[in-house]
């Protein structure tokens, strides 16, 4: 995440290679277990975003025996003020038994953010930390045609089309209804491109690759979990939409920060 004067964020998750074998704590459904080490004034952030994730998605649409998603979090030492200001990604996934398995999931990520930088984000961590969650979880990392099927057309030709079909169906409600595909941020390099909705198509948007604010969480990026083999609840009240309150206001208002 890059502050167009100063500060930049790597964020692994939408580029990670992954390796090997996570829905909402008010159901039965127990997706994530987050294990944060660090400063502990920061640590109800990291709740919060769990909480708020565990009320999306509602469990598998296939049961390969899953236990959930680990988050390993931290906040610690990376690189000095101004620089590395955190990483996430996903480090372990579920192999499919058989290989017409339809879906493979998340099971182990890692977040860390840089204890030098933390405190300059104010309540917008909570956001930031919202927003690798959804990396970990599957968004952007899982897309993959050898993963979860033809959900997002031609990734190593850099088309910028997803195409998974419920995503592609909320896209079209609320953004275009003539649309073919929902548009992918092919700018900002590593990281930021392929990973990413296009801001310029869906603005203030959680999972673009630019955090504005205040940010909101469209049904686009609800049902793109179901792309990728999950269940998820019904869409809320719209009042309940937006993600962070009037208290953000202020805060980075005229800070336009690069996801990576």
């Amino acid at each position: 995440m890059k502050n167009r004067n100063n500060i930049r964020i790597w964020l692994l998750a939408a580029s990670l290679l992954l390796v090997t074998a996570l829905p909402a704590r008010a159901t039965s459904f127990d997706l994530l277990t987050i294990n944060y080490s660090g400063d502990s004034q920061y640590s109800s952030y990291f709740a919060q975003a769990e909480s708020r994730w565990e009320g999306v998605i509602s469990g598998y649409k296939v049961d390969k025996g899953q236990t959930g998603i680990t988050i390993n979090a931290s906040v610690s030492a990376i690189d000095g003020p101004g620089k590395i200001l955190g990483q996430a990604g996903v480090t372990y996934i579920w192999a499919p038994p058989t290989l017409t398995a339809p879906y493979l999931y998340a099971s182990q990520g890692v977040m860390t953010f840089d204890s030098a930088d933390i405190s300059g984000l104010g309540a917008s961590l909570y956001d930031v930390i919202l927003h690798e969650m959804a990396h970990v979880i599957g968004f952007g990392t899982l897309w993959d045609v050898s993963y979860n099927g033809s959900i997002y057309n031609d990734v190593l030709n850099n088309s910028g089309q997803y195409i998974g079909a419920n995503a592609l169906e909320a896209y079209q409600a609320e953004f275009d209804q003539l649309a073919a595909y929902v548009p992918v941020e092919m700018s900002g390099g590593v990281g930021t491109a392929g990973g990413h909705w296009d801001e310029d198509e869906m603005g203030a948007e959680l999972m673009t690759g630019w955090l504005d604010y205040p940010t909101f969480l469209s049904n686009t990026t609800r049902m793109s979990f179901v792309d990728i083999g999950y269940e998820v609840t019904p869409v809320p009240e719209p009042g309940t939409l937006l993600l962070l309150g009037t208290g953000l206001f202020g805060l980075l208002a005229a800070g336009r920060r690069r996801r990576e």
